[in-house]
């Protein structure tokens, strides 16, 4: 019975899987992110009868001054529309600590931006991320990884 109730908790948890379609990491030379230097990337949407998501996994130091960061994501689609928003992720909680895995001296927290997004029309989607924080600068910033996964 054990080695049923393992099989069966393998599979469920392989088919809740989401298959990746687009990954791309942007690594900061110098843990500095300029706040003129944005990230853009395409990426192309083929089925349109599946939900996508979209995630963003940011990699700071444990010395990065802030406890948020502020960024603007623009996405052009293919049907010519555009979705864009000001988004604050919230890095650290009111005490301090740090929300994310913290690993040595890198923190690396997750932020889902879109959940169960449907596409109206196949076809090549253009991605935009700008830093909005306030300083030309942003100090101790080592990356930034967007993926965008299939749901089931």
């Amino acid at each position: 019975m054990k080695k049923v109730f393992s099989l069966f908790t393998l599979l469920l948890f392989f088919g809740c899987q989401n298959s990746i379609v687009f990954e791309k990491t942007k690594q900061f030379e110098g843990h500095r992110w300029n706040r003129f230097v944005f990230i853009e990337t395409d990426f192309e949407i083929t089925d349109i009868d599946k939900l996508y998501d979209l995630q963003l996994n940011l990699v700071n130091r444990t010395t990065y001054a802030y406890d948020y960061i502020s960024l603007n994501i623009t996405l052009y689609l293919p049907d010519e529309t555009m979705r864009s928003r000001d988004i604050e992720i919230r890095l650290q909680d009111k005490n301090l600590n740090w929300l994310g895995t913290v690993n040595g001296d890198l923190v690396t927290t997750s932020f889902s931006y879109i959940k169960g997004m449907k596409f109206q029309a196949p076809g090549k989607v253009r991605l935009r991320i700008e830093n909005k924080m306030s300083i030309l600068n942003l100090e101790e910033v080592e990356r930034l990884q967007v993926k965008v996964m299939e749901t089931r």
